[in-house]
Protein backbone atom coordinates (compact mmCIF):
# COMPACT_ATOMS: atom_id res chain seq x y z
CA UNK A 1 0.00 0.00 0.00
CA UNK A 2 2.85 2.26 -0.59
CA UNK A 3 2.88 5.04 -2.53
CA UNK A 4 4.96 5.68 -5.65
CA UNK A 5 7.75 6.68 -3.19
CA UNK A 6 7.38 4.19 -1.55
CA UNK A 7 6.50 5.49 1.33
CA UNK A 8 2.82 4.45 3.32
CA UNK A 9 0.85 6.83 3.91
CA UNK A 10 -3.14 7.41 5.10
CA UNK A 11 -3.56 9.00 0.92
CA UNK A 12 -1.98 6.02 -0.52
CA UNK A 13 -3.87 3.01 1.41
CA UNK A 14 -7.23 4.82 1.02
CA UNK A 15 -5.86 4.94 -2.65
CA UNK A 16 -5.49 1.13 -2.58
CA UNK A 17 -8.61 0.01 -0.89
CA UNK A 18 -10.61 2.05 -3.27
CA UNK A 19 -9.23 0.42 -6.14
CA UNK A 20 -9.91 -3.16 -4.18
CA UNK A 21 -13.65 -1.85 -4.34
CA UNK A 22 -14.11 -1.02 -7.53
CA UNK A 23 -13.40 -4.55 -8.70
CA UNK A 24 -16.43 -5.74 -6.75
CA UNK A 25 -19.62 -6.00 -7.90
CA UNK A 26 -21.89 -2.89 -6.50
CA UNK A 27 -25.29 -3.91 -5.85
CA UNK A 28 -28.17 -2.87 -8.37
CA UNK A 29 -30.45 -1.46 -5.31
CA UNK A 30 -27.87 1.08 -4.27
CA UNK A 31 -28.61 3.09 -7.26
CA UNK A 32 -31.99 4.01 -5.22
CA UNK A 33 -29.57 6.16 -2.84
CA UNK A 34 -29.82 9.08 -5.75
CA UNK A 35 -33.14 8.83 -6.35
CA UNK A 36 -35.47 11.76 -5.19
CA UNK A 37 -37.09 9.95 -2.32
CA UNK A 38 -38.15 10.56 1.12
CA UNK A 39 -35.29 9.76 3.61
CA UNK A 40 -37.05 6.98 5.79
CA UNK A 41 -38.08 5.32 2.23
CA UNK A 42 -34.76 5.40 1.56
CA UNK A 43 -33.60 4.21 4.98
CA UNK A 44 -36.87 1.56 4.52
CA UNK A 45 -35.50 0.29 0.83
CA UNK A 46 -31.71 0.12 2.04
CA UNK A 47 -33.18 -2.46 5.12
CA UNK A 48 -35.32 -4.58 2.91
CA UNK A 49 -32.35 -5.33 0.12
CA UNK A 50 -29.91 -5.84 2.95
CA UNK A 51 -32.39 -8.55 4.89
CA UNK A 52 -32.38 -6.20 7.74
CA UNK A 53 -36.29 -5.41 7.98
CA UNK A 54 -37.70 -7.35 10.96
CA UNK A 55 -39.87 -10.01 8.86
CA UNK A 56 -40.94 -12.73 10.76
CA UNK A 57 -37.76 -14.95 8.83
CA UNK A 58 -35.60 -12.70 10.12
CA UNK A 59 -36.78 -12.29 14.02
CA UNK A 60 -36.96 -16.47 13.77
CA UNK A 61 -33.33 -16.09 13.09
CA UNK A 62 -32.24 -14.58 16.34
CA UNK A 63 -34.53 -17.42 18.22
CA UNK A 64 -37.66 -15.01 18.65
CA UNK A 65 -40.87 -16.49 18.57
CA UNK A 66 -43.27 -15.27 15.73
CA UNK A 67 -46.20 -16.68 13.54
CA UNK A 68 -44.62 -18.94 11.05
CA UNK A 69 -47.19 -18.07 8.46
CA UNK A 70 -47.05 -14.74 6.08
CA UNK A 71 -49.34 -11.65 6.87
CA UNK A 72 -49.36 -10.44 3.48
CA UNK A 73 -49.15 -13.68 1.02
CA UNK A 74 -46.74 -13.38 -1.46
CA UNK A 75 -45.54 -16.27 -3.79
CA UNK A 76 -43.69 -16.03 -6.93
CA UNK A 77 -41.11 -18.33 -8.76
CA UNK A 78 -38.07 -15.75 -8.74
CA UNK A 79 -37.02 -14.31 -5.71
CA UNK A 80 -37.83 -10.48 -4.69
CA UNK A 81 -34.18 -9.63 -5.49
CA UNK A 82 -34.61 -10.56 -8.99
CA UNK A 83 -37.82 -8.98 -9.36
CA UNK A 84 -36.41 -6.09 -8.04
CA UNK A 85 -33.20 -5.99 -10.26
CA UNK A 86 -35.60 -6.68 -13.21
CA UNK A 87 -37.64 -3.41 -12.47
CA UNK A 88 -34.30 -1.94 -12.04
CA UNK A 89 -32.88 -2.87 -15.56
CA UNK A 90 -36.54 -2.30 -17.28
CA UNK A 91 -37.98 0.69 -15.86
CA UNK A 92 -37.53 4.91 -16.00
CA UNK A 93 -36.20 6.06 -12.55
CA UNK A 94 -39.96 7.64 -11.75
CA UNK A 95 -41.36 4.84 -12.25
CA UNK A 96 -38.51 2.88 -9.94
CA UNK A 97 -39.23 5.37 -7.32
CA UNK A 98 -42.72 4.34 -7.56
CA UNK A 99 -42.51 1.38 -7.18
CA UNK A 100 -40.01 1.60 -3.99
CA UNK A 101 -42.91 4.01 -2.49
CA UNK A 102 -45.38 1.36 -2.55
CA UNK A 103 -43.02 -1.46 -1.24
CA UNK A 104 -42.77 0.96 1.68
CA UNK A 105 -46.22 1.69 2.18
CA UNK A 106 -47.14 -2.53 1.77
CA UNK A 107 -44.59 -3.24 4.86
CA UNK A 108 -46.36 0.06 6.68
CA UNK A 109 -49.72 -1.81 5.81
CA UNK A 110 -48.13 -5.11 7.26
CA UNK A 111 -47.66 -3.06 10.40
CA UNK A 112 -51.15 -1.78 10.68
CA UNK A 113 -52.41 -5.45 10.41
CA UNK A 114 -50.22 -6.71 12.95
CA UNK A 115 -50.09 -4.24 15.40
CA UNK A 116 -53.60 -2.38 15.25
CA UNK A 117 -55.61 -5.38 13.19
CA UNK A 118 -56.21 -3.10 10.55
CA UNK A 119 -56.29 -4.29 6.76
CA UNK A 120 -55.52 -1.80 3.81
CA UNK A 121 -57.03 -2.62 0.74
CA UNK A 122 -54.42 -2.65 -2.19
CA UNK A 123 -56.44 -0.02 -3.75
CA UNK A 124 -56.06 2.19 -1.27
CA UNK A 125 -51.99 1.51 -0.43
CA UNK A 126 -51.09 2.73 -3.94
CA UNK A 127 -53.17 5.74 -4.37
CA UNK A 128 -51.73 6.42 -0.61
CA UNK A 129 -48.17 5.80 -1.50
CA UNK A 130 -48.51 7.82 -5.06
CA UNK A 131 -49.99 10.65 -3.36
CA UNK A 132 -47.33 10.77 -0.79
CA UNK A 133 -44.45 10.47 -2.91
CA UNK A 134 -46.23 13.38 -5.62
CA UNK A 135 -46.95 15.81 -2.21
CA UNK A 136 -43.52 14.92 -0.96
CA UNK A 137 -41.74 15.93 -4.13
CA UNK A 138 -44.03 19.12 -4.80
CA UNK A 139 -42.49 20.39 -1.39
CA UNK A 140 -39.06 19.61 -2.08
CA UNK A 141 -38.22 20.17 -5.23
CA UNK A 142 -39.13 22.45 -8.47
CA UNK A 143 -37.60 19.82 -10.97
CA UNK A 144 -39.66 16.25 -11.68
CA UNK A 145 -38.53 13.68 -10.33
CA UNK A 146 -41.24 11.68 -10.82
CA UNK A 147 -44.05 11.83 -13.12
CA UNK A 148 -46.39 14.38 -11.39
CA UNK A 149 -50.33 13.83 -11.51
CA UNK A 150 -51.61 16.33 -13.55
CA UNK A 151 -52.92 18.62 -11.49
CA UNK A 152 -54.13 22.41 -12.41
CA UNK A 153 -51.54 25.06 -10.71
CA UNK A 154 -53.81 28.15 -11.87
CA UNK A 155 -57.96 28.04 -11.44
CA UNK A 156 -58.85 27.79 -15.13
CA UNK A 157 -62.34 27.78 -16.80
CA UNK A 158 -64.82 25.31 -16.89
CA UNK A 159 -65.97 23.30 -20.44
CA UNK A 160 -68.92 25.41 -21.88
CA UNK A 161 -72.50 25.13 -20.10
CA UNK A 162 -70.60 23.46 -17.35
CA UNK A 163 -70.11 25.33 -13.44
CA UNK A 164 -67.14 24.84 -11.46
CA UNK A 165 -67.01 24.40 -7.66
CA UNK A 166 -64.21 24.99 -5.56
CA UNK A 167 -64.26 24.09 -1.77
CA UNK A 168 -61.98 24.20 1.17
CA UNK A 169 -61.70 23.45 4.94
CA UNK A 170 -59.92 25.66 7.53
CA UNK A 171 -59.04 24.25 11.14
CA UNK A 172 -58.47 26.08 14.25
CA UNK A 173 -57.60 24.14 16.82
CA UNK A 174 -57.30 26.72 19.25
CA UNK A 175 -61.08 27.42 19.19
CA UNK A 176 -61.77 24.01 18.73
CA UNK A 177 -64.06 24.54 15.22
CA UNK A 178 -63.61 24.58 11.70
CA UNK A 179 -64.73 26.60 8.56
CA UNK A 180 -65.56 26.00 4.74
CA UNK A 181 -65.37 28.04 1.75
CA UNK A 182 -67.28 27.46 -1.58
CA UNK A 183 -67.29 29.05 -4.72
CA UNK A 184 -69.14 28.05 -8.40
CA UNK A 185 -68.67 29.94 -11.17
CA UNK A 186 -69.53 29.47 -15.06
CA UNK A 187 -67.55 28.52 -17.68
CA UNK A 188 -66.97 32.21 -18.31
CA UNK A 189 -65.23 32.38 -15.46
CA UNK A 190 -68.02 35.01 -13.84
CA UNK A 191 -69.00 34.77 -9.61
CA UNK A 192 -72.38 32.68 -9.40
CA UNK A 193 -72.31 32.24 -5.69
CA UNK A 194 -70.05 31.52 -2.94
CA UNK A 195 -70.74 30.52 1.03
CA UNK A 196 -68.50 29.94 4.39
CA UNK A 197 -69.71 27.59 6.53
CA UNK A 198 -68.75 27.86 10.04
CA UNK A 199 -68.41 24.34 11.61
CA UNK A 200 -68.24 23.09 15.30
CA UNK A 201 -65.54 20.63 16.75
CA UNK A 202 -62.38 19.40 15.14
CA UNK A 203 -61.83 16.62 12.04
CA UNK A 204 -58.74 15.56 10.57
CA UNK A 205 -57.47 17.33 8.31
CA UNK A 206 -58.29 14.88 5.37
CA UNK A 207 -62.23 14.39 6.63
CA UNK A 208 -62.36 18.42 6.84
CA UNK A 209 -61.35 18.55 3.38
CA UNK A 210 -64.19 15.56 2.48
CA UNK A 211 -66.95 17.40 4.73
CA UNK A 212 -66.30 20.56 2.85
CA UNK A 213 -66.77 18.55 -0.47
CA UNK A 214 -70.29 17.16 0.83
CA UNK A 215 -71.51 20.39 2.60
CA UNK A 216 -70.84 22.44 -1.01
CA UNK A 217 -72.83 19.68 -3.02
CA UNK A 218 -75.72 19.98 -0.70
CA UNK A 219 -75.31 23.34 -1.17
CA UNK A 220 -75.35 23.39 -4.98
CA UNK A 221 -78.32 20.94 -4.65
CA UNK A 222 -80.38 23.18 -2.47
CA UNK A 223 -79.49 26.54 -5.33
CA UNK A 224 -80.75 23.61 -7.96
CA UNK A 225 -77.17 23.58 -9.94
CA UNK A 226 -76.17 21.35 -11.22
CA UNK A 227 -73.44 20.31 -14.49
CA UNK A 228 -70.74 20.85 -12.36
CA UNK A 229 -66.65 20.39 -11.58
CA UNK A 230 -66.37 19.49 -7.98
CA UNK A 231 -62.41 20.80 -7.56
CA UNK A 232 -60.62 20.06 -4.36
CA UNK A 233 -56.52 20.44 -3.38
CA UNK A 234 -56.55 17.13 -1.69
CA UNK A 235 -55.57 14.59 -3.55
CA UNK A 236 -55.98 11.78 -1.17
CA UNK A 237 -59.88 12.46 -1.07
CA UNK A 238 -60.63 13.60 -4.57
CA UNK A 239 -59.11 9.76 -5.35
CA UNK A 240 -60.89 8.32 -2.39
CA UNK A 241 -64.69 9.20 -3.44
CA UNK A 242 -63.36 8.35 -7.13
CA UNK A 243 -62.33 4.83 -6.05
CA UNK A 244 -64.45 2.85 -3.38
CA UNK A 245 -61.35 1.48 -1.42
CA UNK A 246 -64.06 -0.25 1.49
CA UNK A 247 -62.05 1.51 4.16
CA UNK A 248 -63.61 0.80 7.85
CA UNK A 249 -63.14 4.10 8.85
CA UNK A 250 -65.36 7.73 9.60
CA UNK A 251 -63.36 8.85 5.86
CA UNK A 252 -64.80 6.28 4.58
CA UNK A 253 -68.30 6.93 5.36
CA UNK A 254 -68.31 10.75 4.46
CA UNK A 255 -66.85 9.12 1.15
CA UNK A 256 -70.46 7.34 0.94
CA UNK A 257 -72.27 10.42 1.77
CA UNK A 258 -70.55 12.37 -1.02
CA UNK A 259 -71.19 9.15 -3.58
CA UNK A 260 -74.62 9.13 -2.43
CA UNK A 261 -75.43 13.00 -2.75
CA UNK A 262 -73.36 12.95 -6.05
CA UNK A 263 -76.37 10.49 -7.90
CA UNK A 264 -78.59 13.01 -7.61
CA UNK A 265 -76.67 15.13 -9.81
CA UNK A 266 -77.16 15.11 -13.83
CA UNK A 267 -73.63 15.74 -14.52
CA UNK A 268 -71.03 15.96 -11.46
CA UNK A 269 -67.07 15.04 -11.69
CA UNK A 270 -64.02 15.78 -8.95
CA UNK A 271 -61.39 17.20 -10.38
CA UNK A 272 -57.49 17.96 -8.08
CA UNK A 273 -56.13 20.56 -8.37
CA UNK A 274 -52.85 22.51 -6.19
CA UNK A 275 -53.65 24.80 -3.85
CA UNK A 276 -52.13 27.39 -6.02
CA UNK A 277 -55.67 27.29 -8.11
CA UNK A 278 -57.93 26.77 -5.10
CA UNK A 279 -57.10 30.13 -3.31
CA UNK A 280 -60.72 31.35 -4.21
CA UNK A 281 -62.38 28.79 -1.76
CA UNK A 282 -59.89 29.08 0.91
CA UNK A 283 -62.16 29.09 4.42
Amino acid sequence: MEDAKGVYTVKSCYKALAANSQLAVIPFWTKAWKFMLPPKIKTFFWQLCSDSLPTHDRLRSRHINVPDHCQIYYHSPTTFLEWLEHIFTTKTNNAVCKIITICWKIWDARNEKIWNSTILPAPFICHYALNFLFEWSSVHTTANPIDRLHAATTWSKPPHGLLKLNTDAAIDQSNHNMGFGFVLRNSEGCFIAACRLPWNGVYRPDEAEAISIREALKWTKSLQFDNIQVESDCQLVVNGILHDFDLASSLQLIFDDIRKIASSYVNLSFLFAKRSANRVAIA
